[in-house]
Parts: C-alpha cells; structure tokens; sequence
C-alpha cells in the first residue's frame, strides 16, 4: 500500500515536471538548428552515428559507467549527490571541449570544429541514452514511476550542463538564449494547462 502510494505520488510530480522537461528539450533542439547548417549536420551525424553503433554493435556500457566513475569520484565531497552527478555532467563531452578549447590555444582548430562536432553530438547522445537505459533499470517496479521522475530531472539538469558548455565552446551556441527560450516555452506549457484546467471556456 505504501509503495503504492510513493508510486502514485511520483507519477504526480513527473507529470508537474513534465512541462520544464518538454521546455528544455525544445530549447536545446533550437539552439542545434540554430546554428549554420554545416555545423548542425555533424552534430546531428554524430548522434546517428552513436545510435548505429549503439543499436547494432556495443553498448558502451562500460564506457559510461568509467566515466561516471570520474565525475563521482571528483564529486565524492558531495556525498549521496556525488552519483547523481556522475548522471548529469557528460563528463566525455566535458573532456571533448576541454580538448578542442586546448587545440585551440595553439590555433589548430581550423577544420577539427567539424570533427569536434561529431563527436559532441556522439557523446551527447551517449551521456542521454545510457544514463536513460542505466535509470530504467535501476528501477524494478512495474510503472517506473521513479524512472519517470528521476529520469525527467537529469534529463532538464544535464541538457542545462551541456547547454552551458556548448555556449563557452561553439560560438554560434548561446545559453542565454537558451535560458530565454527555456523559460518562454516552460511559462507558455503551464500556462496552456492552467487555462485549460481552470479557465472555463467563453
């Protein structure tokens, strides 16, 4: 009965958040088409490319939880949040930008901003769809309510991460505008569902 009730509490929550999760992914997926087309061709090849691989060939399990590894390790200070941070900060893409923003410095970047893009979009793609599958199994209840809810929070948590590195690294990525955009599609989805609950039709 009680876990019953912590279910039908979770579901609850997710569906409050539901809204936010929406918003962040359409924020995110503006900023991508935003940029020049030859740019958001390889950053949308390169989550193709993992998919393929994924879908067909490895999973990359062990690479993730690796690098999940590091970033908890590095967070341990954080205690129980320290796992948790492994789940939100895509710590391959981390190293990526790290790596082109050092290339950089010696100007070599030149032609290895499209690389560069591919393998963001690779490691982007991982980080979501792993951290997803490790989630979903973690939870062994019928309904996955805490797959939903705790899913849904990494979700909008690291999509603001990789948002804030793409807007240091990529010139024509912008987390402010991101921020805007955020909040413009968040109020717009709650507003739409307060009137539609609330407001009685004219």
């Amino acid at each position: 009965m009680k876990q019953g009730v912590l279910a039908l509490l979770k579901v609850v929550v997710f569906l409050f958040l539901l809204p936010l999760v929406i918003a962040a992914v359409g924020a995110f997926q503006f900023q991508i088409l935003a940029m020049p087309a030859r740019k958001e061709e390889w950053f949308l090849w390169g989550v193709v490319v993992f998919l393929l691989i994924y879908l067909f060939f490895y999973n990359f399990k062990e690479v993730q939880v690796f690098g999940q590894g590091i970033v908890s390790g590095i967070a341990k200070p954080l205690g129980p949040w320290a796992q948790h941070a492994g789940m939100v900060i895509p710590v391959y893409t981390l190293l990526l930008l790290g790596l082109y923003l050092l290339v950089g410095l010696f100007g070599f970047k030149g032609r290895s901003e499209e690389y560069l893009l591919l393998l963001l979009g690779f490691s982007i793609a991982m980080h979501i769809v792993l951290t997803a599958h490790q989630l979903y199994e973690a939870d062994n209840q019928p309904i996955k309510a805490h797959y939903f809810l705790v899913f849904s929070l990494v979700l909008v948590a690291s999509l603001f991460v990789i948002s804030l590195l793409l807007g240091i690294s990529i010139r024509e990525f912008s987390f402010v505008e991101f921020l805007k955009s955020f909040s413009h599609r968040a109020g717009s989805h709650y507003s739409a569902i307060y009137k539609l609950l609330f407001v009685s039709p004219q």
